[in-house]
């Protein structure tokens, strides 16, 4: 189905409607520094053109459906299109911010778009909005292959997942901990469920469709007369680490599922199709998630898939029409269409031509870059045009001037203060500095002016005004050419303040990074008390986003995350001290020249492994290794512990610490080590005696530089840690880390506004300062060695 989802005036309610060198040459550092130059202006530049690509945000669900239309539109007359994944309800926010080339032009969705949120259209102008149905989809319980089958119904689910539960007549927070509390048919197995943030709309409708139904059965809550007393404790989702939040991430929620059997994910039926190799879906009252029944209606927990589109953004933004027409195509999603091979479940054909029909009429193909001047696919290359005409005038510039130096001598270069290649770059410069200024003032003109403005025309002025600058300048700096003219100082002088506007650079976008990090860490604080955040117990950063939408308050004390943080830490550091510092003993002092030519550099081969790659081999080999010879024990042994975490980090480590060991080592002074042996100790009594508390202030600063390192580790630990929040000493049980829930908060809603994706700053602020202070003092230490033996 297709729906105009523009809204009436405030007083009326929406209705829907069915359509729609040599010595001449210039130095190598010179040449150098004007190619920084120009990467600038290039930098600045390219992005400055009109925006000709389609912006597309939301569902995680829809997103690959999206992405393949993306891929097969882009391969014809027009860019594929941007898609990003932000969840259907932070989709929405941005969909809805306003018109114009800063906002996006259609939103995935798995659900209907909510009344709220299209006065929250109507309210930024945005009141021409097309709702387009693409297809099916079924929400699934899905488990590891390796996990024995087991099939659920709608009350075990309410009875797992909720907040607040009827027990015995009585609403009391849920006591349940393992599956065979609530139903003895289920496995005596720890709850653990990973599934979406208050952003997805694959969470509101899992709450619609399962936690509603099974809640309202229940005479305890059919016993409440106020509905929003009802719809909460319905709908608010326990916050012990029962309920697991992933993020928008289902490719996330995928590999944690692979790797912990006990555990089962939301995930919308196309993740689920594309990993049958890996995961099973569970039956939800004796219906097992199949096409057909989703099709058919019954599997209970299916929903349709939307795109909608912002039919103001037509005429701005080329081949939106196009992009629909794609997209509703019967090549595309009918019934034999590639995002069926994508997993999503088609529509059948006569609803699927009712609907592409529809689309079509609602929006008409017939995109444009503008009025005036138009010069299609050429106008994206008049910014690199213009770069282009500015380094030709350049080149002309220096030929030029070196001529005309030669020339002032009558062709004897030793008359001559400068080198005949400074007089050029004199000239080049000349020309090259006005028209760049002149190039950057239009790259912000461009920037500043409306979406609809003619860009082919701006662009042609930008590069006549680029021209005309870097010719005056041209000339300008062709008149000062003479034999006595100082041109080497000259240049040297705008080398330097290139030089240092680079250093600036570096130093700005630093300062810039720490400001960000304490402004919106702030922000976070105006809403959660400090001391919360720093002493509070536990973390569980869920939150509602609308005003309509049910959720928890939030609880975000962060020290179960600093504690496991810690306690991964820790392990890594146990397993990389002792091992590194034994092979730098080995290789300082024992091995052979041979045996050190071949075992160093093996050693520091694990430094040059990515951390994706420790990532995977803790989650698909340590993690299970682990667990197993844990139950072989009789150990509780989590799927991912923070053991399994611990010791992959630990391997990673080893060659920093052994690289950095066996430096200060060979740097003692061999007169140490010959007095010993002089005075008749061993070698191992030297080492132990001598060499080692020599070496040990820069031991130690090697190791507080690795504890930094490991803290902040982030591939490792996203892969192969746990998601839950747990104040915890034993390694064995699953527990998070800092930079796991930065990436956890910030993956998905992209609106910075909400103290749990504020949240993500404040837990930055603090590994940055952790980190920081690590290194200041391992630095410390290390200069305080150097001063002591240098």
């Amino acid at each position: 189905m297709v729906r105009d989802r523009r809204p009436a005036a405030p007083a009326q309610t929406p209705a829907p409607i069915p359509g729609q060198p040599d010595e001449g040459q210039p130095p190598r550092g010179l040449l150098a520094a004007l190619a920084v130059a120009l990467s600038l202006v290039l930098g600045l530049a390219a992005p400055a053109q009109a925006r000709d690509q389609i912006h597309i945000v939301g569902s995680s669900t829809v997103y690959p459906f999206s992405t393949a239309v993306a891929e097969h539109f882009g391969s014809g007359e027009f860019r594929a299109p941007v898609v990003e994944a932000s969840g259907t309800g932070g989709g929405f926010k941005l969909f809805c911010a306003g018109l114009g080339a800063n906002t996006p032009d259609i939103a995935n969705a798995s659900r209907q778009i909510k009344d709220s949120e299209v006065e929250t259209c109507r309210a930024n102008g945005v009141t021409e909005i097309v709702e387009i149905e693409i297809g099916y989809d079924g929400i699934v319980l899905a488990s590891s292959k390796q996990a024995p089958s087991r099939a659920l119904n709608l009350r075990d689910l309410y009875l797992a997942l909720a907040k607040t539960v009827p027990v015995d007549g009585a609403l009391v927070p849920n006591p349940y901990r393992s599956w065979n509390e609530i139903n003895p048919a289920l496995p005596a197995a720890r709850i653990e469920v990973l599934g979406p943030p208050p952003t997805s709309g694959t969470r509101d409708a899992f709450l619609e469709l399962v936690m509603e139904p099974a809640c309202h059965a229940f005479p305890e809550v059919a016993a409440i007369a106020d509905k929003n007393q009802q719809k909460a404790l319905c709908q608010t989702l326990r916050e012990d680490g029962a309920y697991i939040d992933a993020g928008e991430n289902d490719n996330l929620i995928v590999q944690k599922l692979s790797g912990n059997p006990a555990a089962f994910g939301i995930l919308g039926y196309s993740f689920l199709a594309d990993n049958l190799d890996r995961l099973q879906g569970s039956a939800v009252d004796g219906v097992a998630p199949t096409e057909e029944n989703i099709i058919g209606g019954a599997y209970r927990i299916a929903r349709k898939l939307y795109i909608y589109v912002k039919k103001q953004h037509l005429e701005l933004v080329p081949g939106l029409g196009e992009f629909v027409a794609e997209f509703v195509s019967d090549r595309a999603s009918g019934p034999q269409g590639y995002l069926a091979d994508k997993g999503m479940i088609p529509m059948p054909a006569p609803e699927h031509d009712i609907v592409a029909a529809a689309a079509l009429a609602a929006l008409p193909i017939a995109s444009s870059l503008g009025a005036g001047l138009d010069l299609g696919p050429a106008a994206a290359l008049l910014p690199w045009g213009t770069v282009a005409l500015l380094l030709i005038l350049s080149s002309i510039g220096f030929q030029l001037g070196r001529r005309r130096a030669f020339a002032s001598v009558g062709g004897r270069a030793r008359q001559l203060h400068s080198l005949p290649g400074y007089h050029g770059i004199f000239v080049g410069l000349g020309a090259f500095l006005p028209g760049a200024l002149a190039l950057l003032a239009g790259v912000f003109v461009v920037r500043s002016l409306p979406a609809e403005s003619s860009r082919d025309v701006i662009w042609a002025a930008i590069a006549a005004a680029t021209f005309a600058a870097a010719a005056i300048g041209l000339a300008w700096a062709q008149r000062h050419i003479s034999a006595q003219f100082r041109a080497r100082n000259a240049v040297e002088r705008a080398v330097m303040v290139l030089l240092i506007v680079c250093s600036l650079l570096s130093i700005l976008t630093t300062i810039g990074i720490v400001l960000s990090l304490v402004f919106e860490a702030l922000r976070f604080f105006a809403t959660v008390s400090p001391f919360e955040f720093l002493f509070g117990l536990q973390w569980s950063p869920q939150m509602a986003i609308r005003a309509d939408q049910v959720g928890q308050s939030g609880a975000f004390g962060a020290v179960p995350v600093f504690a496991g943080t810690m306690l991964i830490t820790i392990i890594a550091m146990a397993v990389a001290v002792p091992i590194g510092l034994m092979a730098a003993i080995y290789l300082s002092d024992y091995a052979g020249k041979k045996t050190r030519s071949w075992a160093k550099p093996l050693i520091e081969i694990l430094a040059g492994i990515p951390t994706v790659v420790y990532g995977f081999f803790a989650a698909l080999t340590v993690a299970p290794l682990v667990r197993n010879a844990g139950n072989a024990l009789g150990l509780d042994v989590a799927s991912e512990s923070a053991l399994a975490a611990g010791l992959v980090m630990g391997v990673m480590i080893i060659p920093f610490i052994s690289s950095l060991s066996d430096d200060v080592m060979n740097a003692v002074p061999q007169s140490l080590r010959d007095g010993a042996y002089a005075l008749g100790a061993t070698k191992s009594e030297t080492i132990r005696q001598v060499v080692v508390p020599a070496a040990l202030p820069g031991i130690m600063g090697g190791i507080l530089l690795a504890v930094s390192r490991a803290i902040g580790e982030t591939m490792i630990v996203v892969m192969a840690a746990g998601l839950t929040a747990r104040l915890t000493a034993n390694p064995l049980d699953a527990v998070t880390t800092v930079t796991v829930q930065i990436v956890t908060l910030l993956v998905g809603d992209q609106e910075f506004d909400s103290p749990k994706t504020l949240a993500a700053f404040a837990l930055g602020l603090v590994l940055f300062v952790v980190t920081l202070i690590l290194n200041i003092v391992a630095l410390h230490i290390v200069k305080k060695y150097r001063e002591q033996y240098e």
